[in-house]
């Protein structure tokens, strides 16, 4: 049993090796890579009462979402924009984030249009000392089927090693969240 354990480690070992010294990873590895908080570019903070979870989209790992095929290359891509998913729930699952803590169905129709449209004007990239606004925004409706709500965000930025996503809403309270993102040692794929 003990050498067993050994060989499975040694195996593991050699693999890792093997991906550090060529850098390159396989698509599938490349997305857990890519959604792996340990690696940076997946970033979760905590203002009570909200979760706040930010998920940068490298170009590549936005091309394997797409699940392009049948021979399609992908074509190296512009480093001026780029985008994130912003996920924001309650620290308490039970509690809708449109709906909140409100029963009143006027107070969720406000929030619901606030998050829709004039959300975007209250977030910001910032990276090397320079405020990018969102240029691209979409609310992702969820239709009460789960609590939390996504944000699909582009900014017109180019690339840089680190970025912090700025929040400056009054939905949550006085104070900035922000939300730091490491797009530093991203390995490469095999596209």
């Amino acid at each position: 049993m003990m050498m067993r354990r050994l060989a499975i480690v040694l195996v593991l070992a050699f693999y890792s090796f093997c991906i550090s010294c060529s850098g390159s990873l396989d698509k599938e590895d490349y997305v857990k890579w890519v959604r792996d908080y340990d690696h940076g570019l997946h970033s979760k903070v905590v203002a009570d009462p909200y979760v706040f979870d930010l998920q940068y989209l490298p170009p590549e790992y936005k091309w394997i979402q797409e699940s392009h095929s049948g021979g399609e290359k992908f074509k190296s891509a512009d480093n001026s924009f780029q985008y994130y998913i912003l996920r924001i729930s309650f620290k308490d699952p039970s509690i809708d984030f449109v709906k909140g803590v409100s029963e009143d169905k006027k107070v969720w129709e406000q929030r619901a249009y606030y998050f829709s449209y004039n959300f975007q004007d209250q977030i910001y990239l910032e990276q090397d000392g320079q405020r990018y606004p969102c240029v691209m925004f979409h609310f992702e409706k969820a239709f009460d089927l789960r609590p939390e709500r996504n944000f699909v965000l582009g900014f017109d930025a180019a690339v840089s090693d680190q970025s912090t996503l700025l929040i400056d809403s009054p939905a949550f309270g006085d104070g900035l969240v922000k939300i730091s993102i490491s797009k530093k040692d991203i390995p490469t794929v095999d596209l």
